[in-house]
């Protein structure tokens, strides 16, 4: 973990966003193969925000699956749904793009 906050640093120092997203998206699975779904879950969230931004699309769509496996894993199978349902729609969009 102390290896993928130094990296998301330095990406956040350079304005690297593609980086930041993805540094916080492998944070948030560290979490959860931690056993810390809810940490999992707001972090990825938190990559969400840069990708859907930035419109790094493909990354987006594992970030909702990712949620989708956080919240479930909470019982919060609202949540679940709608991460499921937006990353469904995200690459039903990517996949249409010429």
């Amino acid at each position: 973990l102390a290896n993928l906050e130094a990296g998301l640093a330095a990406a956040s120092q350079v304005k690297f966003r593609w980086c930041e997203a993805h540094f916080l998206a492998l944070k948030a699975k560290v979490f959860f193969r931690n056993g810390n779904a809810q940490m999992a879950l707001q972090t990825v969230k938190e990559a969400q925000v840069i990708a859907l931004a930035d419109g790094f699309s493909d990354m987006l769509i594992q970030q909702h699956c990712a949620a989708a496996e956080y919240a479930a894993a909470l019982n919060d199978f609202a949540t679940a749904f709608v991460q499921y349902k937006a990353g469904h729609e995200s690459e039903k969009r990517f996949s249409a793009r010429p």
